[in-house]
């Protein structure tokens, strides 16, 4: 009877585990901010992803709506989320966008983490760059501070060169809290510079590249010819972020 009831009580802490946190879905980066806003988040296998927050900048008009952001998940090897946005200026014109959450487990299992981006490019004096600074063990203070650890990643794209992933390791820990920074920049006025990224992904893994799915990165997509020219304006240290 004891080993019965041992049994049950098993079952139903684990079925509370998991109806503690919703399953995420694919939905607007607004549907994010608006219900996992908070701390309770929703969950991809043991990681729980919350606090979503964002917040669009830069010269562009209209600018980055959440609505207008896709987010999608990455499940296998790496887990993770994608954001599929209108990032792209023309020449003239510039674009900062934040977006930031935390990742949790229940145990401390999350060991890396990477940031990767995807149909990119930039034509003339234009340029890309995603800038993310990380807070690992600890979540960011109103003032931008970190208890914890902090590292960086940054991938970026302009004429001469171009990285397109980057992944930070780290001890072992059950939270790491991140803001990403999507700076584009159109290039010199009154010529036909121009510059955009179409999906920025951030996974971690237990083994294997660290890429979506496990495998490498596809190569870039050709939207646009790489031109001249780096344009990097500095990271903003935010954390509490309002939804547009």
């Amino acid at each position: 009877m004891r080993k019965r009831l041992l049994v049950l009580c098993s079952l139903l802490l684990l079925a509370a585990v998991a109806w503690g946190s919703p399953m995420c879905t694919n939905n607007t980066l607004q549907y994010y901010v608006m219900n996992y806003g908070g701390s309770s988040g929703c969950a991809l296998g043991s990681l729980t992803f919350s606090n979503f927050g964002f917040q669009s900048g830069g010269t562009v008009q209209p600018p980055t709506s959440s609505g207008g952001v896709n987010v999608s998940t990455v499940t296998g090897t790496n887990t993770g989320l994608s954001f599929d946005g209108p990032f792209g200026v023309a020449a003239g014109y510039s674009l900062d966008d934040l977006i930031s959450f935390a990742i949790t487990s229940p145990a401390p299992s999350i060991t890396n983490d990477t940031l990767s981006m995807q149909g990119f490019g930039a034509v003339g004096s234009g340029s890309v760059q995603v800038a993310e600074s990380l807070c690992i063990g600890a979540m960011y203070a109103s003032d931008g501070s970190c208890s914890g650890t902090s590292q960086s990643l940054d991938v970026f794209a302009n004429s001469t060169s171009q990285m397109q992933s980057a992944t930070a390791t780290f001890g072992a820990t059950g939270m790491v809290d991140l803001v990403k920074n999507i700076i584009v920049q159109g290039g010199t006025s009154g010529t036909s510079s121009s510059a955009g990224v179409s999906v920025v992904f951030n996974t971690t893994s237990s083994g294997g590249g660290g890429f979506p799915g496990g495998g490498q990165v596809p190569e870039p997509d050709t939207l646009l010819s790489l031109g001249s020219g780096l344009v990097i304006t500095s990271l903003l240290f935010r954390r509490k972020l309002r939804k547009s």
